[in-house]
């Protein structure tokens, strides 16, 4: 069932009295909505939580008192959207999470139309960060005395996983004699399957022998104690080995990996479409966006395909 289909069956239920309900207590029921029906993902719950509540306080300041969203108005958006000190991307994330309550509001019939309707946006941005380098992963791999460290960076280098699905693995994912891992809960809590280099597999085993873990834990990553990893110890590991290594902590981030893994799959001669399926993408444009294509290799394309029709007119 589709995302419109999913929010046309919860409208159906019971909203009465919905349409007196204050803003806090909308958002509550939005967030409720998003973590019980959707099955978002915590970390989208958190986000959108926070950009509401920020609102909320926007709307406080501005207009001394916190209005039932029916009686919110175009103008305090724009002017929200306006105030926010950060770049178009960060606007345009804000603007979501209200489309996404003002959707949520429209289906329940907490209100009857949206101030957001035609509300013009800042131009998403097109830059795609560049790949790490051969030389810049090498060194890395070098300081990466950690047991973890060096099994989390071979995965992230061999998999394009995120962050939060590498965290996320337990044993019971990685076939090491199927060379494959599973992610269970990726990205809108989709299952792929994702198939390993015998670099990637060797690299396992030998974490897996000297892996230390506490009772009653079966993720595969675990700190030097024990105790499982969460995203942003991932985060914080690789930006402490980039100042190690003598590097720029701020090009050192899980999604360059995953960045610099399309890339390199896209080179080697992989489909788009296969690279869509091994990041998870829904749509391929996405995966597009992650795959780097060099003057040369569009160089050889046009030669090539020029080629093919002078062939063609002799």
């Amino acid at each position: 069932m589709n995302s419109a289909a999913q929010d046309m069956e919860y409208g159906d239920q019971d909203m009465s009295d919905t349409r007196a309900e204050g803003f806090e207590a909308a958002v509550g029921a939005f967030l409720s909505y998003l973590r019980d029906y959707r099955r978002s993902s915590p970390a989208t719950v958190r986000a959108y939580a926070n950009d509401l509540q920020m609102f909320g306080r926007f709307l406080r300041l501005t207009v001394q008192r916190l209005p039932d969203p029916p009686e919110i108005t175009r103008p305090q958006i724009v002017a929200w959207l306006e105030s926010l000190q950060g770049s178009a991307n960060t606007i345009r994330r804000k603007y979501s999470a209200l489309s996404s309550f003002w959707n949520f509001l429209l289906v329940t019939e907490r209100a009857d139309t949206s101030p957001l309707v035609g509300l013009r946006l800042p131009p998403k941005p097109t830059a795609v960060p560049r790949s790490l380098t051969p030389l810049e992963v090498g060194a890395l791999l070098m300081v990466a005395e950690c047991p973890w460290h060096r099994c989390a960076l071979i995965l992230l280098c061999g998999t394009g996983l995120r962050r939060a699905e590498i965290v996320a693995l337990t044993l019971a994912d990685v076939d090491l004699r199927g060379a494959t891992l599973t992610v269970r809960h990726g990205k809108g809590d989709k299952r792929r399957v994702v198939p390993l280099s015998p670099q990637v597999v060797a690299e396992i085993r030998r974490y897996l022998r000297r892996r230390r873990c506490l009772p009653g834990v079966d993720a595969l990553l675990v700190k030097d104690w024990g105790e499982p990893l969460i995203p942003n110890t991932l985060y914080e590991a690789l930006k402490a080995l980039a100042v190690r290594a003598g590097l720029d902590p701020k090009r050192i981030t899980p999604h360059a990996f995953r960045h610099t893994f399309a890339t390199r799959v896209h080179e080697a001669g992989a489909d788009i479409r296969v690279i869509q399926e091994l990041l998870g993408h829904t749509d391929i444009g996405t995966t597009a966006r992650y795959v780097e294509v060099g003057a040369e290799e569009k160089r050889e394309a046009v030669c090539l395909a020029g080629d093919i029709g002078l062939e063609r007119g002799t």
